[in-house]
């Protein structure tokens, strides 16, 4: 398999030949361009499938945060559902949207609890808060539809230049002991 440095090479390779081809032959405009690149070059570095590994390069990229991904490593096999071409980035997204909300529902439950409630009313308000939160979010996400779409493909064009490698690589290393 392709270490993290082949990897990234792969990947911003690609990334960039293909930014170069939509950009020469005018198939998408370069803001739509840009955002892609920037978000392909995000997931490369920090939403990798390797993040299923907690030692990997991509978990040590995230710095102190790193360790909101150990339960990630412990929950996905390496290879497995994790590098599926049709839910390796979903794993993640998913993952970090559930890590999301339960930071907020935690800060709003604090700061429910901090100012007299009891713990029942607590628990109540921030789920209700919370549920308003993401309802409010997934309303106002509609009017920026072209923009997550495009974050969306940055994300998995990554992941497939990623599992890509793997299985070419794989496959060479089959041929060549054959």
């Amino acid at each position: 398999m392709p270490n993290y440095i082949a990897h990234t090479v792969i990947n911003l390779s690609a990334g960039a030949t293909a930014a170069y081809f939509l950009k020469t032959e005018n198939i998408i405009d370069l803001n739509t361009i840009l955002l892609a690149g920037a978000t392909f070059i995000f997931a490369t570095l920090f939403l990798s499938p390797d993040l299923d590994l907690n030692y990997s390069n991509s978990a040590r990229n995230w710095g102190p945060l790193r360790i909101l991904w150990w339960p990630y490593s412990r929950i996905f096999k390496h290879r497995g559902l994790s590098h599926s071409i049709l839910f390796s980035s979903f794993t993640r997204l998913a993952y970090l949207a559930l890590i999301l909300c339960l930071v907020t529902y935690s800060f709003h439950l604090v700061s429910f609890l901090a100012s007299g409630l009891r713990w029942e009313a607590a628990l109540a308000e921030s789920v209700s808060y919370t549920k308003n939160l993401i309802s409010s979010h997934l309303d106002l996400s509609k009017h920026y539809l072209k923009e997550i779409m495009t974050i969306l493909l940055g994300i998995f064009s990554a992941d497939i230049c990623h599992i890509l490698a793997d299985k070419i690589f794989s496959a060479v290393k089959v041929f060549i002991r054959a």
